[in-house]
């Protein structure tokens, strides 16, 4: 789930130690680990029928297939350190209380491990902008917009540890809006700077979590791209409807190819194709509205 950036020093364990945890988080951490959320053996969290795994939500390893009832996987127990995923949709619905039992995901509180990880992704961001503000490669103007914009995905910070409760949905929800800030910082970093991004990790669409794949990723990023170029003014709105249009016929073949639960090598190398197709498409709609404005000068 972490894109890992290195600009002259990764974030070290040894630097949460020294700093403690940003304002963001640091008032919490004593709720999550001494508060726990239980229900009894019959939880009223009940899931829709369909597909689902329990995994990782740091590294979105799927551990196993999750049966409802199942307090185990791999002879141990289920915690807040897991969470189920919807295999055909890829979205985070629950998380386990220290019982093994079923909670809503927007109900439990976030692990400890996902609030450090949250954190550390903050606190590593803040360093970039410093870093790039003072290399010049940035304006202070778009310093204080993305540190105003981090802000926003942290509310109520101030609130005392026994009145607040960051929950796995926020937390979650939180650090996709860090990769939302950070993909802005990306055009301003040295050619030489290497940026991975470890797919897959959490994106929120329509308040929803998901944990996308490869292919889902990338679809993602390409409408988002649809809709920040016509934003830019770089395509027309007729280009724009017939962009989001083929984008929405390989999202609904995306979920057909999906719906036993997965997608097979060759649906999945016609997705690929056919994502390579719309990208050219994009770029061919932005190079003619170039040509526009250069003609009209």
């Amino acid at each position: 789930m972490r894109r890992l950036i290195n600009y002259g020093g990764p974030v070290l364990a040894t630097y949460l130690a020294l700093s403690g945890l940003t304002a963001a988080f640091a008032d919490t951490t004593t709720t999550v680990t001494t508060k726990t959320t239980t229900v009894d053996s019959s939880p009223s969290f009940v899931l829709p029928a369909s597909t689902y795994v329990v995994i990782d939500p740091l590294s979105g390893v799927i551990r196993g297939d999750y049966t409802i009832g199942t307090r185990t996987i791999d002879g141990v127990p289920l915690s807040s350190s897991y969470v189920v995923m919807d295999k055909v949709t890829r979205r985070l619905v629950g998380t386990f209380d220290a019982n093994g039992n079923l909670i809503d995901l927007s109900q439990a509180p976030a692990a400890t491990n996902v609030i450090v990880s949250v954190d550390s992704h903050r606190a590593a961001l803040d360093r970039q902008i410093d870093l790039l503000l003072a290399q010049g490669r940035i304006t202070g103007s778009q310093a204080e917009t993305m540190r105003l914009d981090i802000a926003r995905l942290f509310p109520g910070t101030q609130e005392t540890t026994t009145s607040r409760t960051v929950t796995y949905s926020s937390a979650l929800a939180a650090d996709s809006g860090l990769y939302t800030v950070e993909s802005r910082l990306l055009p301003y970093t040295e050619k030489t700077v290497t940026s991975r991004v470890v797919v897959p990790r959490v994106v929120t669409i329509n308040g929803q979590l998901i944990l996308p794949d490869t292919l889902t990723y990338r679809r993602l990023q390409l409408e988002r791209s649809i809709e920040d170029q016509f934003a830019a003014g770089n395509i027309t709105r007729d280009q724009l409807v017939s962009l989001k249009g083929d984008m929405l016929d390989l999202a609904n073949r995306d979920g057909r190819y999906r719906a036993g639960g997965g997608i097979s090598d060759t649906n999945a190398q016609i997705m690929a194709a056919d994502l390579d197709a719309a990208q050219t498409k994009l770029d061919r709609d932005k190079a003619s509205v170039a040509g526009l404005r250069i003609g009209a000068k």
